[in-house]
C-alpha cells in the first residue's frame, strides 16, 4: 500500500513538472490594485511591498470606438500600471504580458479608475511587449488614460 502510494505522488510530481516546463506558463505576479496613480515618492502599498520611484513608458490620453488595443515595453522591476475611465460608460480592460498571459483584468466604471503594482517574484514579469486592452459593450466612444511605469 505504502508503495504504491509513493508511486503514484512520483508520477504526479513528475507529469506536473513536464506540464509547467514544456508550456510558456508564467506564474502571476503579485498584483496590489490602489488608487494613487500620480504619486512618484516611495510609497508603502503593505508592509511587506515597497513601491520605488517609476519611469514613465506608456502613456496614453485618449479616445477609443468600442475596442482598442495597445502596447508598452517592460523592461525590469517593479510595474504600475493606470487605467482612468474618463468616460460616462463602464468599459473592460486586460492586461497580457509577453507570454501571452493575462496578468490583470477587470472592468472599469464610468469616471473612476484602477491602479495595478506589479513585483516580480522569481522572474514571473517577464521583459518584454506587453498588451492592454479595453473595450465596451456597445461600440461607443470611450474617453480613457493609461498610464505605465517601471522602476527607475
Amino acid at each position: 500500500m505504502v508503495k504504491n502510494v509513493k508511486t503514484v505522488l512520483a508520477s504526479f510530481l513528475v507529469i506536473s513538472t513536464l506540464l509547467v516546463a514544456g508550456s510558456a506558463y508564467a506564474a502571476p505576479a503579485k498584483v496590489v490594485e490602489g488608487v494613487n496613480p500620480d504619486a512618484v515618492e516611495t510609497e508603502f502599498v503593505d508592509p511587506t511591498l515597497r513601491i520605488k520611484p517609476y519611469a514613465q513608458i506608456a502613456y496614453e490620453d485618449a479616445v477609443f470606438h468600442g475596442q482598442l488595443k495597445t502596447s508598452f515595453t517592460y523592461s525590469k522591476g517593479n510595474l504600475r500600471i493606470y487605467i482612468q475611465n474618463k468616460g460616462t460608460k463602464s468599459f473592460n480592460y486586460s492586461v497580457i504580458n509577453s507570454y501571452g498571459v493575462n496578468i490583470w483584468s477587470g472592468s472599469i466604471s464610468a469616471n473612476d479608475a484602477r491602479t495595478g503594482y506589479f513585483v516580480p517574484a522569481d522572474g514571473d514579469l517577464p521583459s518584454g511587449e506587453y498588451t492592454v486592452k479595453l473595450n465596451n459593450n456597445d461600440g461607443s466612444q470611450s474617453p480613457y488614460l493609461l498610464s505605465a511605469r517601471d522602476d527607475l
